[in-house]
């Protein structure tokens, strides 16, 4: 079992709490609990367990109730304020749920609490920022080794690509012209890479703006471009094999009532020939990647309630709807060995990530910061997730770090943030 796998084992039993019981063992053991507490209305422990399990049903009303019981016989308690804060919090009484969740983080006692603290505001584990503030980057894409990433930045003026040692932090511009460069993807060899430029566009005036083409910058920093001069071509992906390439493809045209429905492509690179149609359906989407035989593609597609996964077959003959997923899912990026998806969608207003476990069939939340936090994709190692966020008023990359709790001064620094948002509603609302 690699790393992910421990950690996301350890992240649903937390969310388990006391066991796997049913729905009728609840109801008994509350019924228990309710005796005991008429037996005894004043020993806080009896009423902190009725008060739990209130919680796991989502008795919510019950439960405040009984968790203010418990606060008039144990007043500061730091485990009973988590308990009536988490209560809140689920109730959608996030104002108060997070001024009590500070005094728990304020008190000797945080230590215990920061995990689960975490879990609940949806930041289970700590996050740094790669990037060095200068310009925006964005998209980024580790190499196979785990040793650095490319990224897009605009530190310079225009879009171009960059590579980044995540030993040292250094810093080194791969592409140089005065066209757009972006979306970099890592090639098997952790030297060569293919992107997305519209340097080879000479049209104008297109409904779409300018045209992009996919290229591959080789190891030696010659240049290659993959993709016809025609349309427009960005998203790329290759396959493990490094023999296909995938993208998303629109064509060219001035009409205003062209719908904007962009498909997907793919070439064989060994022997290259003219880009074959995989999707051609009449929607929005958005490419994840290649399964680990190469064989199949993952991707996003709009329907009326937004973007689900999709995975279809190479050649366009297969398709497999939903990914085992039932909520929206855009970005969609998988783990080196299949097992995890990570994507991000729309939860409270802002864009956040959450992890996807195939075989558990149970998706947790990564990321609570609001702002768009996007473009997700794991380290080859499994060790992290990649993303950018405009969290600091220009995008910068971050990584969550599989497996490292979250810290105290993180999640204060979060939940300020949240408050902050919350009276920013309440002026404008």
């Amino acid at each position: 079992m690699n790393r992910i796998s421990r950690v996301f084992l350890v992240l649903l039993c937390a969310c388990a709490g006391s066991g796997n019981w049913s729905n009728e063992d609840l109801q008994k053991e509350t019924q228990r609990a309710v005796q005991a507490v008429k037996r005894e209305p004043e020993n806080s422990s009896h009423l902190l367990r009725l008060g739990r399990l209130y919680l796991r049903q989502d008795s919510l009303i019950q439960a405040a109730r009984i968790f203010d019981q418990a606060l008039n016989l144990r007043r500061g308690d730091t485990e009973t304020l988590f308990l009536k804060g988490s209560t809140l919090y689920k109730m959608g009484e996030r104002g108060q749920a997070i001024d009590l969740f500070k005094t728990v983080l304020y008190s000797p006692e945080h230590q215990s609490f920061c995990e689960e603290i975490g879990r609940i505001v949806g930041q289970p584990f700590s996050i740094s920022r790669i990037s060095d503030g200068n310009g925006d980057n964005a998209f980024p894409w580790p190499s196979p080794s785990s040793d650095e990433i490319a990224f897009q930045s605009n530190r310079d003026g225009n879009w171009e690509i960059y590579r980044q040692s995540l030993q040292d932090g250094t810093i080194q511009r791969l592409t140089f012209h005065n066209g757009r460069d972006e979306g970099p993807f890592y090639l098997s060899d952790g030297r060569s890479l293919v992107f997305t430029s519209t340097r080879a566009d000479t049209q104008s005036g297109y409904k779409h703006g300018n045209q992009r083409r996919i290229f591959r910058r080789n190891s030696d920093a010659t240049l290659d471009m993959l993709t016809p001069a025609s349309g427009d071509h960005w998203s790329p992906r290759v396959s493990p094999s490094g023999n296909t390439l995938a993208y998303l493809y629109l064509p060219e045209t001035d009409r205003d009532d062209d719908p904007n429905w962009p498909q997907i492509m793919a070439v064989d690179l060994q022997l290259p020939t003219y880009p074959r149609a995989v999707t051609s359906t009449p929607a929005q989407k958005t490419l994840g990647g290649f399964e680990a035989d190469g064989n199949w593609i993952y991707y996003s597609e709009k329907q009326v309630q937004g973007f689900f996964c999709h995975i279809i077959s190479l050649d366009g003959s297969a398709e497999k709807k939903g990914c085992g997923l039932a909520i929206e899912t855009i970005g969609i990026n998988r783990s080196a060995e299949g097992r995890f998806l990570v994507f991000y969608n729309k939860d409270k207003g802002d864009y956040n990530l959450f992890l996807y476990d195939r075989a558990a069939k149970s998706t947790r939340q990564l990321t609570g910061w609001p702002t768009a936090e996007t473009h997700p994709v794991f380290s080859a190692d499994g060790t992290r997730i990649f993303f950018h966020a405009h969290r600091e008023g220009l995008f910068q990359i971050y990584a969550i770090e599989i497996g490292v709790p979250v810290t105290r001064k993180e999640l204060l620094h979060l939940l300020n943030e949240l408050d902050r948002r919350l009276e920013q509603e309440a002026v404008s609302g």
